[in-house]
């Protein structure tokens, strides 16, 4: 068997003093390959939170590190109040869609995302209208009760969708 061609050497993550190996494409390391493609800049001072002390993200999540795990508070909060670990596919909703505001009354844990955007619709829904249960015409985006619409893949009255589909 004829032995294929030589793997090419890995060098030393290219950013500062990293000694972590680089890859061939960027010549970073992981970390600083994420810093490079989020920030622009490899060496951006992203620093984790030390154990018990939160930082705030650019999107208003808290990052907690506690005993070398890091996490979202907001899931830290929920695991503390269910008494154990999430489920596998189990999302943390603010309650008041404040990022920031991780009281345990302000959360709700959703069984999946599916769920999860549920409750955003129906809180636009409500904002919107005052009624939970009503639904946005895909065709006029207003808002209506749902025994006036035809709900399925989506979501519009009949009148919207005859001039829709005479245009």
């Amino acid at each position: 068997m004829k032995p294929g061609p030589k793997p090419k050497p890995r060098s030393r993550c290219k950013a500062g003093e990293c000694q972590a190996l680089g890859d061939l494409s960027t010549g970073f390391c992981g970390k600083h390959r994420q810093r490079f493609q989020r920030y622009g800049d490899p060496l951006h001072p992203f620093q984790r939170a030390m154990s018990g002390e939160g930082t705030r993200r650019d999107d208003g999540y808290i990052v907690v590190t506690r005993n070398g795990v890091t996490k979202y508070q907001h899931v830290m909060v929920a695991e503390q109040a269910l008494g154990k670990a999430l489920p596998v596919n189990a999302v943390v909703h603010h309650v008041d869609e404040n990022p920031s505001n991780n009281d345990p009354s302000n959360l709700v844990i959703c069984p999946d995302d599916a769920y999860h955007l549920l409750l955003h619709q129906r809180l636009r829904a409500f904002a919107a209208t005052g009624h939970y249960d009503w639904r946005l015409c895909c065709r006029c985006s207003t808002y209506d009760a749902p025994e006036n619409l035809h709900v399925g893949p989506s979501t519009y009255h009949s009148a919207c969708n005859v001039s829709a589909s005479r245009r």
